[in-house]
């Protein structure tokens, strides 16, 4: 079944580059937008195709926890919408200096690249699921149940350690761990612990919804997660919290339906979000406060929040859906940047790239001088025209890097490679029952503006730190026994007052 969905995708590829065979750079407007609609609907279409085709996995319930379906509902939310926008509106990014001098068969030709690296992503995942199952440890730690005071201690830890992040490096925006001297070894540990608290998220919705957990534990950490993603000057923290949470539910059974009204809540949260980040980036690029002064930051949060809240509904609205187009849309181009100048202008990565990504997975807190994988400040220079003193980086994105590795052949290879990591990821970690951590690593997988190599070794990364901190967290803890006897008993007495 997944085999015959990915030779849609395969039949759509096809199409899409016999109608291209003329070079991009002979394509008149027209074409070039014919080609990216056929192209975007393509993608659109195959990845539905492919997802009511994946098969039963050992351990996996729900359509909600195959990795390639949550990438392909982004790819499609957050590239194929505002592709297709800035395609048939010119005005959309018309005088940006990212984009200027980029021919529009460029970029027709970059959603080729994104329909092809999609491709053999299914194909791999096809060839990744062939794993074997999870071994008895791992199953062992999946059938543990863990405790919700015990969760919740971790996780005063976890905001122990963000405190710390602030107070040593500043917050996420604008940090430079590479500028702090001995404070940056410390603060790449505090990363490291600090990504727990998605983790603990996870858990905790995983365990309510399926009614082995009280729901308080749950409130109080997305709560937390959500007001630590608001101060940090970044949206995708409090995103990530909101989905992991919905998702959550939907691979528990919940239907659709009675989530309306908290993805409802969660997306005027997210409106919200956006909205303070601006204005928190505007201070901190202006130097108005010290952002390793914890009272200083709350100050400047609240006074965010303030200003959002003023602003009026429609006013962030209209800010969050011009930001999404706009920087969305910018995205949907850089491929097309990379084709026309790789490597005309620029020469091919080579290999080189996928054989590094081993030493890259060492961390930099172990390996201090340790190479970077990813340079998307260079990047922004060389493919999209900013200043040589810019500080700001570009995204690469997944296929972008795929295509500046080795052409189309690497964009094939990449899709390829990722889709058997991920395949092998769910076989192990849902035959094992630990599908909350597989929903923790949700952020690093789809995340397709990163590059393959800055992906992958988040993801191994990541991955060897949540097993850790799962098996602390899944620990029967003091009080364990108390908290689910009384829960227990709780849930009996709904039970018998409904009988």
């Amino acid at each position: 079944m997944l085999v015959s969905g990915s030779l849609l995708v395969v039949a759509a590829t096809v199409t899409a580059l016999l109608w291209s065979l003329v070079p991009p750079e002979g394509l008149d407007d027209r074409s070039s937008r014919m080609i990216a609609g056929v192209a975007l609907a393509a993608l659109a279409g195959c990845s539905i195709a492919c997802a009511r085709a994946v098969p039963r996995v050992e351990g996996v319930r729900s359509l909600w926890l195959h990795p390639p379906v949550l990438l392909a509902l982004w790819l499609n939310i957050a590239l194929v919408v505002p592709a297709a926008i800035s395609f048939a509106d010119g005005d959309i990014l018309h005088g940006r200096d990212a984009i200027a001098g980029l021919e529009l068969g460029y970029s027709a030709f970059g959603v080729l690249a994104v329909l092809l690296m999609a491709t053999a992503l299914w194909f791999g995942y096809a060839v990744g699921l062939r794993v074997g199952p999870a071994g008895t440890r791992l199953r062992a730690l999946g059938r543990k149940r863990g405790s919700p005071a015990w969760a919740l201690c971790v996780y005063a830890a976890v905001v122990a350690a963000s405190v710390a992040r602030i107070q040593t490096g500043g917050i996420a925006y604008g940090a430079l761990p590479g500028e702090l001297g001995e404070f940056g070894v410390f603060q790449q540990w505090v990363i490291y612990f600090q990504d727990i608290g998605i983790l603990v998220l996870c858990l905790a919705a995983a365990r309510a919804f399926r009614r082995q957990w009280p729901l308080y534990p749950l409130a109080v950490l997305a709560c937390g997660q959500i007001l630590l993603g608001l101060g940090s000057g970044f949206m995708k923290p409090v995103f990530w919290a909101s989905v992991t949470v919905l998702l959550a539910a939907l691979d528990a059974g919940l239907r659709p339906a009675r989530l309306i009204p908290a993805a409802v809540l969660f997306g005027l949260v997210g409106v919200v979000a956006v909205s303070m980040a601006e204005t928190i980036r505007l201070h901190v690029d202006s130097g108005a406060y010290d952002t390793r002064n914890l009272g200083a930051v709350v100050t400047t949060t609240q006074s965010a929040a303030a200003d959002s809240w003023a602003a009026g509904a429609k006013a962030n609205w209209d800010a969050t859906v011009d930001r999404f187009l706009f920087r969305q849309g910018m995205i949907a181009h850089t491929p097309g940047a990379i084709i026309m100048k790789t490597p005309n202008v620029f020469p091919f990565l080579g290999l080189r790239e996928f054989l590094a990504i081993p030493a890259y997975v060492v961390p930099r807190a172990i390996w201090v001088g340790k190479p970077v994988a990813s340079a998307g400040n260079r990047f922004a220079i060389d493919y999209l025209n900013a200043a040589p003193q810019t500080s700001s980086s570009a995204a690469v994105t997944l296929f972008g890097e795929g295509y500046m590795i080795f052409g189309w052949t690497g964009v094939a290879m990449v899709g390829l490679l990722h889709g058997m990591i991920l395949g092998a990821l769910l076989r192990k970690l849902g035959s094992a029952g630990l599908g909350f951590l597989l929903l923790a690593l949700l952020p690093t997988f789809v995340d397709f503006e990163s590059p393959f190599t800055s992906m992958t070794v988040a993801l191994v990364q990541r991955l060897v730190v949540f097993l850790l901190a799962s098996t602390v967290l899944l620990t029967p803890a003091l009080g364990d026994g108390r908290v689910r006897r009384q829960y227990e008993e709780s849930q009996q007495g709904r039970g018998t007052a409904g009988g």
